[in-house]
């Protein structure tokens, strides 16, 4: 796998997080010129990944990090990973929520799970990896 883009942030700032969707999201449209839906879809993938790993992971702790990475899996499909600093969670719990839809929380990752090929989880579940492909033009 070839890695596209790599950054920390530190904190919680709105400015902080909108910067750092704004460069993952520049990245995939050079990586592969996105259709208008795959970009929505991208887009609502980082927004739920990051604003978990910093809301649920970090408790929005201004000292603590998120680390972000893109890597290209093949020409049309890449790899997004979000590290948080938090302790982790119980995940599996989570995803088999699907099956009573009136229970709260989860719904983001939910999102991310029917929006990708694929989502894994390490450490706990304070990484999130997922790759997701691209239609060919």
């Amino acid at each position: 796998m070839k890695l596209l883009f790599e950054k920390k942030i530190f904190g919680s700032s709105p400015n902080t997080i909108k910067k750092l969707i704004s460069e993952m999201m520049n990245c995939l449209n050079m990586w592969n010129d996105l259709e208008e839906d795959e970009e929505f879809e991208f887009r609502l993938i980082l927004n739920e990944l990051i604003s978990n790993g910093i809301m649920h992971g970090n408790e929005k702790c201004e000292t603590k990090s998120l680390t972000a990475s893109i890597q290209e899996v093949n020409s049309d499909t890449v790899a997004i990973s979000i590290q948080d600093e938090g302790t982790g969670f119980d995940y599996k719990d989570i995803i088999c929520r699907e099956c009573v839809p009136y229970m709260e929380g989860g719904r983001g990752l939910k999102i991310i799970k029917e929006l990708c090929d694929d989502i894994q989880f390490y450490y706990n579940g304070s990484q999130v990896k997922v790759s997701k492909s691209v239609r060919r033009k």
